[in-house]
């Protein structure tokens, strides 16, 4: 039988029944009726909580180097949440240890809006111990047999296998398995998951016979994996200047390839996508130029999808990441967008289509009740399988997100203050002899890594596979195909990094730009310059303030208003994200002009011809004059 002895040194003993202030108990024998736990299961209990409509509550157990994980939320959401309604009280949490030992509870209480500065203060800290718990893995001997017996997730065929991604993260101390990140946690999948991501090293890559092709089309929270699968498959010297590089704070298109592996990042807000909407407008978010609205801004994104399976099939992608731009908790409408999308995969394509929806992030992982989490499963599920094809999986942004909430851009310190995972850093790690070499991680964070593992998966397949295909002179000669070399004789070797860019200067207007002019450097990432960078900020006229605001949102640094304004309140020729010039369009008095145009130029065209077919009368006539004017 499981003995959990929980040590308070914190002032929690001190809480009254009666106290306003919120706090929070810690239990291992539940005392709720309806409340549904495994006997060595431990409760939490939020007393006094803040109204849902300004705060919710994250709770974190730790084991310090051996395991991250979240409790639940038990019940369901109340239907109504605002600041005069009482939340649910208490709140009820409950958490399964994995193994015995010592461990610790944080519990956040955090803001639904976050402002830049606030620091995110956990309740008081409650450690606790667990002994004798009957381990449902097993001894740890059987934990790494079990990673190892896995198969690869590529190699599942599953339709759901990612919609429920549960699972807990495990530390460098409990002796992990091969296939770990670089700092040595990894990711033990649940049994609805059961697979494991295989992870790939910077010198194994060298071993790709043919290029490999990995696509993202997402906004700044997928933009963390595209820069984590930088960081893996270049060296340290070529990642120096990673984060002061042009490609680090992307908001258009970005490619970099070394070794026969190429990875692509294409701005995508798609949850700005329209198909319902007929009329053009220009939609400012406050004095800004945001992008094009209506549905012109979804037919970029469409042109772009063309773009990408444009051409050979040997240059398509293996394996594309989209973003859906779909809310935390709930779906547009049909999907429409989507279909649209899926319906013009190649039929002859045999890659992988992965999809992410809003639920992905730091900011809001993990948020809302067990029911909420079981509803978002289900829907899941429901559109994986209606779409209907073998090459398209769904993946569980929250499964992916939440035990990793305090641990986004900026730390503990400001859980949630971020919608980011990833961090530039400069951390060493040791390589697989354990040795800790001069490879430093150029970008921090267990999620986007392991994301960016499971990518690569998918595109070169099984890892064994891979090094299969290495030879006793594999270290005295460069292993790879010469098809990449022969396609242009201005390409590097595969051994080099080939970097493209075509990056805005600004985040707004947003850029989903078909066949863009993209700018190529050859070597180790350099710092950004100024001529490195696309266009520039555009602004509304102080007409379109005057328009109706239709929706209102908080970013990092700023209040949002949005409006959608009209073409004609806009210069003529104006076109969001461009100098080019649209094609010209006239008023009454343009064309009134452009009628007495056409009658000059007619008429000149007509006396020229008279002229030349009557040239030897018209030339003797005018020697004629001027012999006269000579005698004068």
């Amino acid at each position: 039988m499981t003995c959990i002895s929980i040590l308070l040194f914190t002032i929690l003993s001190l809480s009254s029944a009666y106290s306003t202030e919120t706090f929070y108990r810690v239990s291992n024998e539940p005392d709720h009726a309806n409340t549904s736990v495994t006997p060595s299961g431990i409760i939490i209990e939020i007393h006094n909580p803040k109204p849902p409509a300004t705060h919710w509550y994250a709770v974190t157990i730790e084991s310090y180097r051996r395991y991250s994980g979240r409790a639940k939320l038990l019940g369901v959401a109340p239907r109504l949440s605002s600041a005069t309604n009482p939340p649910v009280d208490p709140l009820v949490y409950t958490w399964t240890p994995p193994f015995s030992g010592d461990y610790r509870i944080i519990v956040h209480e955090l803001l639904n809006e976050p402002t830049r500065g606030d620091i995110t203060v956990p309740l008081p800290i409650t450690t606790f111990r667990v002994d004798n718990k009957p381990n449902f893995v097993g001894p740890w001997g059987l934990l790494i047999e079990r990673m190892t017996m896995l198969p690869p997730c590529q190699n599942v065929h599953r339709l759901d296998v990612y919609t429920n991604w549960d699972g807990m993260w495990i530390g460098p101390d409990m002796h992990s398995p091969e296939d770990t990140l670089r700092n040595k946690w990894f990711f033990l999948p649940s049994k609805e998951v059961d697979c494991k991501i295989e992870t790939f090293a910077e010198n194994e890559f060298k071993f790709l016979q043919e290029e490999k092709r990995i696509y993202i089309l997402g906004n700044s929270k997928e933009r963390g994996i595209f820069l984590s699968l930088v960081d893996l498959i270049l060296d340290g010297e070529e990642k120096a200047e990673l984060e002061d590089s042009v490609i680090s704070q992307c908001w258009g298109r970005a490619v970099v390839s070394k070794h026969n592996m190429k990875v692509m990042y294409q701005d995508w807000r798609s949850d700005n996508f329209d198909t319902r909407s007929t009329e053009p407008t220009v939609v400012c978010h406050n004095e800004k130029v945001a992008r094009e609205g209506g549905p012109l801004f979804f037919d970029s994104g469409m042109k772009v999808w063309e773009e990408i399976f444009r051409g050979d099939k040997s240059t398509w992608p293996h394996v594309i990441l989209m973003s859906t731009g779909n809310d935390i908790l709930g779906f547009k409408g049909e999907m429409y967008d989507l279909n649209e999308f899926v319906k013009r995969l190649p039929p002859d394509w045999d890659g992988k289509l992965l999809l992410t929806d809003g639920a992905f992030g730091a900011r809001m992982a993990g948020r809302g009740y067990a029911s909420d989490y079981e509803a978002y499963h289900a829907k899941l599920m429901e559109l994986t399988y209606a779409t209907n094809d073998p090459r398209i999986r769904w993946v569980d942004g929250m499964g992916l997100s939440k035990e990793m909430i305090m641990y986004g851009e900026y730390g503990p310190e400001h859980t949630t203050f971020s919608q980011h995972f990833h961090r530039s850093c400069d951390e060493s790690y040791e390589d697989v002899t354990g040795e800790l070499k001069f490879r430093n991680m150029r970008i921090c964070s267990n999620v986007t890594e392991n994301i960016a593992q499971l990518l690569i998966g998918h595109a070169v397949g099984p890892k064994a596979a891979l090094l299969t295909q290495k030879s006793p002179l594999d270290d005295f000669r460069s292993p790879f195909s010469t098809s990449v070399d022969a396609k242009c004789s201005n390409c590097p070797p595969a051994s080099q990094v080939l970097m493209c860019h075509n990056c805005p200067k600004d985040l707004l207007p947003f850029h989903i730009t078909p066949y863009p002019d993209m700018t190529c450097t050859v070597g180790p990432l350099h710092p950004r310059s100024d001529d490195e960078i696309k266009g520039h900020a555009q602004t509304c006229p102080e007409q379109c303030m005057e328009v109706e605001v239709k929706r209102k949102f908080g970013s990092q640094t700023d209040q949002i208003y949005e409006r959608h304004c009209p073409y004609n309140f806009f210069p003529r020729g104006f076109q969001v994200g461009s100098d080019a010039m649209r094609s010209a369009s006239y008023d009454e008095d343009d064309v009134g002009s452009l009628g007495y145009m056409v009658w000059v130029f007619n008429s000149v065209l007509i006396l020229s011809l008279f002229v030349y077919k009557h040239r030897a009368m018209v030339r003797a006539r005018l020697l004629k004059i001027l012999d006269e004017d000579s005698k004068v």
